[in-house]
């Protein structure tokens, strides 16, 4: 993680490089909104998909970040989410165990 930090530290150098570097990040970001807008799905695809589409590692891991995407393991996969998924689930889990 701190890998990452550092990147994006050293990228503020130069005004025009920092720019550029948004508008990847920006870009990363609006790719994974409209990965996960159908619902949740394995970090796995999406992230094969980012780096086709050509966005880096580096850029993708920032994204999530800027993004609150989260990573949740269930049995042996890493599912991703937005924060409104993960708050359906939860008022879901909730009503249920109201319910109950």
């Amino acid at each position: 993680m701190a890998r990452f930090a550092s990147l994006e530290i050293s990228q503020e150098a130069d005004p025009m490089q920092r720019q550029i570097r948004e508008r990847k990040i920006k870009a990363a970001m609006a790719f994974l909104r409209a990965a996960l807008k159908d619902g949740p799905r394995p970090g796995r695809d999406v992230e094969a998909e980012a780096l086709a589409a050509g966005h880096a590692r580096s850029t993708l891991h920032l994204a999530r970040q800027r993004a609150f995407i989260r990573s949740e393991r269930i049995g042996t996969r890493y599912i991703w989410s937005t924060p409104a998924q993960r708050k359906q689930t939860s008022s879901k889990a909730a009503s249920k165990a109201r319910s109950s």
